[in-house]
C-alpha cells in the first residue's frame, strides 16, 4: 500500500505518525508532497480535511484553479 500525504511544509505529517504507520505495515510506502497534482493521477482515494483558516488559504493557493472551484462547492 502507498499513502500520499499532501500538505504545505508547515502542516506535514508528524514523524512519529509516519513511524507508527511503517511499524504497522513493513511494505507501506509513504509519499509526501506539497502539490496535489503530484499524486492525484495515481490516487484511488482522496481524504480532505479542514484545518485553521490560514492553512486552508495556503492549500487553496497551491491548488490549481480548476480544482479550487470543484472543491469549493458544497456536497
Amino acid at each position: 500500500m502507498r499513502l500520499c500525504f499532501v500538505a504545505p511544509e508547515s502542516l506535514r505529517m508528524p514523524d512519529d505518525v509516519k513511524r507508527f504507520l511503517r511499524e504497522t505495515d513493513a511494505d507501506l510506502q509513504i509519499v509526501e508532497t506539497a502539490r496535489l497534482n503530484d499524486v492525484i493521477g495515481e490516487s484511488d482515494v482522496i481524504y480532505w480535511t479542514g484545518s485553521r483558516r490560514s492553512a486552508s488559504a495556503t492549500a487553496q493557493n497551491t491548488m490549481p484553479s480548476a480544482m479550487r472551484s470543484s472543491f469549493a462547492r458544497p456536497c
